[in-house]
């Protein structure tokens, strides 16, 4: 009783189509006590392409309620002051903000609370405008998403790739337009996904 972890897991753990059971299962049987998030710039492991995240979980009756921080700056001790001092202490590079657990599950553990909610009008959502898809993991991200210049020296012919956006820290705006693919092709990202259908 009134155990504690801190867990830290990769973004990936709230998505996906386990992820909706798991957290439920655990907010029924815990307190959820805070979720912390990273900017890229607080980044724990800087040359990783992963999201980390912490959690904080109590062995106690679950709150309809967490907290949910945001480190935005490396190598300052706020994160570790503001965990001892129970969640009371908290410094410029550590923003924190309450939320409801149900709004967070449903927005999602890794995602911050979310302004504007849908409306009920029928306003358009991503899927009206472009297919989303969770990939899966091979370990040869290299060999099936490519830069530019990788597609034009192997001339592989544009009905064999598929325009896409590999991070989400590669995601610089709330809006995705042609230019956002143009500025990461010119940044050195690889945005061309091998996709060759089966005949």
């Amino acid at each position: 009783p009134e155990g504690r972890l801190a867990f830290i897991l990769p973004a990936d753990v709230c998505e996906g189509v386990f992820a909706p059971m798991l957290w439920r299962w655990i907010v029924h049987r815990f307190d959820l006590e805070a979720v912390i998030t990273f900017t890229t710039e607080a980044s724990p492991f800087p040359r990783v392409d992963t999201n980390a995240l912490v959690f904080l979980i109590r062995n106690a009756p679950p709150r309809d309620s967490l907290r949910w921080a945001t480190v935005k700056a490396p190598w300052t001790d706020e994160l570790t002051l503001w965990v001892r001092s129970g969640f009371s202490t908290c410094g410029p590079s550590l923003i924190v903000t309450e939320r409801k657990i149900q709004e967070a599950l449903a927005t999602g553990l890794s995602r911050p609370r979310q302004e504007n909610e849908p409306d009920a009008y029928g306003a358009p959502i991503l899927s009206d405008f472009a297919k989303v898809q969770r990939g899966i993991a091979t370990g040869s991200n290299e060999f099936f998403f490519l830069k530019r210049q990788e597609v034009d020296r192997l001339s592989i012919g544009d009905e064999f790739l598929l325009r896409a956006v590999g991070r989400t820290r590669d995601v610089l705006e709330p809006v995705i337009i042609n230019q956002s693919i143009v500025d990461l092709e010119q940044s050195g990202r690889p945005t061309s996904l091998l996709f060759a259908p089966a005949k």
